[in-house]
């Protein structure tokens, strides 16, 4: 007689202004390395819980955990600074703490539970940027194009954002494609085409960074604080630039857990 077991995986569904996540704590589920096709399939928003990233939370030998992430393609991937903020959220509210250490794929990060569901992370320095005739290229954790237009409203983010990322020039890598306008002084909007979604998500954190510090660079602003507006809510970046280093930068804003549950493996 044969026996057939059903295997379920625990799982928790967080967003961060939009930006959606399912969070996998492999210190509690009892299961092997899940594949990148089962990874994508989860991801899925029509036969899988749906999300735009999977972050693995795995034991840190001297932090407060270990986080490894995934875009919806199944596909391992570099720092994602909302998915990262739905982690510290997580953390943080299990171990009780207002401040957590951890390890992600640029480096060790300190993250802050502060007052009304904002979270806080603390970025790596970012000294690999370009500023060219129309477009400027910034490494905030992850690649992003930045191009500021006149009508951010108007512009179709995934037939223009695809167009960029498949292009000659980044194809091979691929690339997150941030289209900027300004609002004022301290305030612009950011929509962005995400490479591994292949399509526009509500926010993103690295690239309101990236965006940021692009005006920055670029004399759009003369300010070191700047409010981020998305098609998902508002993120503040703040920074410092020593010489030609960006340093201290912070990101901010909100992360909510929206459900947990078991799913069928």
């Amino acid at each position: 007689m044969i026996y057939i077991y059903d295997v379920f995986l625990e799982f928790l569904k967080y967003q961060a202004t939009g930006n959606d996540f399912i969070i996998v704590d492999y210190r509690l589920n009892n299961i092997q390395h899940l594949t990148s096709n089962k990874i994508k399939s989860l991801c899925d928003r029509n036969l899988g819980i749906g999300s735009d990233g999977f972050i693995e939370i795995h034991e840190s030998n001297n932090f407060d955990f270990k986080m490894i992430y995934y875009n919806s393609d199944g596909k391992k991937s570099s720092l994602c600074g909302n998915g990262t903020r739905c982690a510290v959220k997580y953390i943080g509210d299990v171990l009780k703490k207002e401040k957590v250490t951890f390890e992600a794929f640029d480096g060790v990060h300190i993250g802050f539970l502060n007052k009304n569901n904002n979270i806080s992370i603390e970025m790596s320095d970012v000294e690999d940027f370009m500023v060219l005739d129309n477009y400027m290229l910034f490494e905030t954790g992850s690649p992003h194009y930045v191009e500021i237009v006149d009508n951010i409203h108007q512009i179709n983010v995934y037939k223009e954002g695809s167009k960029i990322r498949n292009s000659q020039k980044f194809k091979k890598n691929g690339i997150n494609v941030n289209f900027v306008q300004r609002i004022s002084d301290s305030e612009f909007f950011v929509r962005t085409y995400e490479r591994g979604v292949e399509n526009e998500t509500k926010s993103c954190g690295t690239g309101s960074v990236a965006s940021a510090l692009a005006m920055f660079e670029s004399k759009n602003t003369i300010k070191k604080n700047i409010k981020i507006h998305t098609k998902g809510g508002y993120l503040v970046i703040a920074f410092e630039k020593v010489k030609n280093t960006y340093r201290k930068i912070k990101l901010t804003g909100s992360a909510l857990k929206v459900f947990e549950g078991k799913i069928e493996i």
